[in-house]
């Protein structure tokens, strides 16, 4: 899998797809249906999918952030994640096939203030009339707002903040695409003006639990572009050595690496273990997701810093992918929660 997606993944194809305005490649994601079924690890097998879980799907969010892979396996990933919190079966099994067959996908629009995307944050609302719900409100920082078929939305409705389900070509929408800083993700802003919405889910902690999930798929993501920075920066720094005269501070490199690769099988560990309790369904969620979010964050954005610095000084052809990096990692820590927000989230969970 790892080599199929470095081969679709080379400086020209994404040089090409960011372009073209981040859409990414059509065969691609054709192929990454048909070969592999990836679109529908999620998804259970009684709506077209293989039903793995979210264990298999973090190693490929892995995969493709190491990648820096132009297409919307993310929103694919977290809007298939939103639909199976639904209790309606009609609901799933209108949607979810399609996602598994890669027909369509959504988009999860969730943020409005920057930084922050939980339900204490959502002004949206939703109103109800005779013919259904209509949403009113604009959505900031949804990745491929631009192309996705359906939107999930967060919105006040009454007391609570809930989940809806929008189509692309409903009613009462304006999608703006936003120049974001890393062009190998599209961003966009929605706005719904009494747009019909259908409900996704009645809990009122859906919006909890989808947050908790867009943390720990982000987080996924984020370890992979992690590693491959960490890998690109050894290698940089053993070519140095191959040339350098002898002497100098070698022993500290190499203690630097290890305390660097440390931090990243650290940061690892906090994704895999948030994906094990979003499939047993067990422990404390959001807090294992905020813990994922604020480590992940942190290792990509400083070690994608230290490796555009380090190929700067190198003159090396990796420059251009490790700014790529750095763009992506910079961009990333604000999508679903600044790691600001998601420290004081994690102190206000375990009571500190």
């Amino acid at each position: 899998m790892q080599a199929f997606v470095e081969r679709r993944s080379t400086d020209t194809e994404v040089r090409r797809w960011m372009v073209a305005g981040g859409a990414g490649d059509p065969d691609l994601w054709a192929e990454m249906a048909g070969r592999f079924g990836l679109q529908g690890l999620l998804i259970p097998e009684k709506y077209g999918g293989s039903g793995w879980g979210f264990g298999l799907v973090t190693r490929m969010l892995e995969q493709t952030g190491a990648a820096l892979l132009v297409a919307p396996y993310l929103s694919c990933v977290l809007s298939a994640g939103a639909l199976m919190l639904s209790d309606d079966d009609a609901l799933k099994s209108e949607y979810l096939p399609g996602i598994a067959s890669a027909e369509w996908f959504g988009a999860l629009a969730l943020a409005e203030v920057p930084g922050r995307c939980d339900a204490e944050s959502v002004s949206a609302y939703a109103d109800v009339d005779a013919d259904g719900y209509r949403v009113s409100g604009v959505k900031s920082q949804v990745i491929d707002g631009q192309y996705a078929d359906f939107y999930v939305v967060s919105a006040r409705s009454g007391d609570d903040t809930r989940l809806f389900i929008i189509d692309f070509d409903a009613p009462g929408i304006t999608v703006r695409p936003l120049k974001p800083l890393d062009q190998t993700r599209p961003l966009a802003q929605l706005e719904f003006h009494r747009t019909p919405a259908r409900p996704l889910s009645d809990d009122p902690h859906a919006v909890d639990h989808l947050q908790a999930i867009c943390g720990i798929a982000l987080a996924a993501e984020q370890v992979g572009g992690a590693r491959r920075c960490f890998d690109m920066a050894v290698e940089a720094v053993k070519t140095r050595a191959g040339t350098a005269p002898p002497g100098g501070d070698s022993q500290a490199i190499k203690r630097k690496c290890a305390d660097t690769l440390l931090a990243v099988e650290s940061a690892r560990f906090a994704v895999y273990h948030g994906a094990q309790m979003l499939d047993e369904h067990s422990g404390n969620l959001c807090a294992a997701s905020a813990m994922a979010q604020v480590q992940c964050s942190r290792v990509y954005l400083d070690i994608a810093a230290e490796n555009m610095q380090i190929q700067r000084d190198d003159g090396s052809a990796r420059m251009y992918r490790a700014e790529l990096h750095f763009n992506r990692a910079k961009s990333s820590e604000m999508l679903f929660g600044e790691p600001a927000v998601h420290r004081e989230r994690l102190a206000a969970l375990v009571g500190i």
